[in-house]
């Protein structure tokens, strides 16, 4: 896989992202669309938890746990700081692992405890991800 792909991937991401990450404010982190809804702040926390966790299971260490990731939103209040932080971290991260990896590592399957075996380039794409997954025969 075309690292230059990776690199501009992680680039479009922040770029988009950030018009909605750089609102995110302790202020308006409970606000819910309506009461079925998680709160932006648990939104802003899960995606920080995700990114790290995604690049845990490429091999970058974190200390980041999973305290959103297949749960509801309880009401919890999530410091909006620490969650700007980790999702800073976690870009930090896959771009180390997009400059430190070999190419071919991309192709190469990789278990995951939420979406099973996944790989960046092959297999079917999982609807609710967009992420390919190794189909097993």
């Amino acid at each position: 896989m075309d690292k230059n792909i990776l690199r501009e991937m992680i680039k479009q991401n922040r770029v988009t992202s950030h018009f909605s990450f750089d609102r995110v404010t302790e202020d308006n982190a409970m606000f819910r669309l309506n009461e079925g809804t998680a709160s932006i702040g648990f939104i802003y926390r899960h995606v920080a938890e995700t990114i790290n966790l995604f690049a845990q299971m490429l091999g970058t260490p974190t200390d980041v746990t999973n305290t959103t990731i297949g749960q509801t939103d309880a009401g919890q209040r999530y410091p909006v700081g620490q969650s700007r932080e980790w999702i800073e971290r976690g870009y930090r991260a896959l771009q180390d692992l997009v400059e430190t990896s070999s190419e071919a590592g991309w192709l190469t399957p990789v278990e995951t405890p939420f979406f099973g075996t996944v790989s960046g380039a092959f297999g079917d794409r999982d609807p609710l991800t967009g992420l390919s997954v190794v189909t097993q025969w």
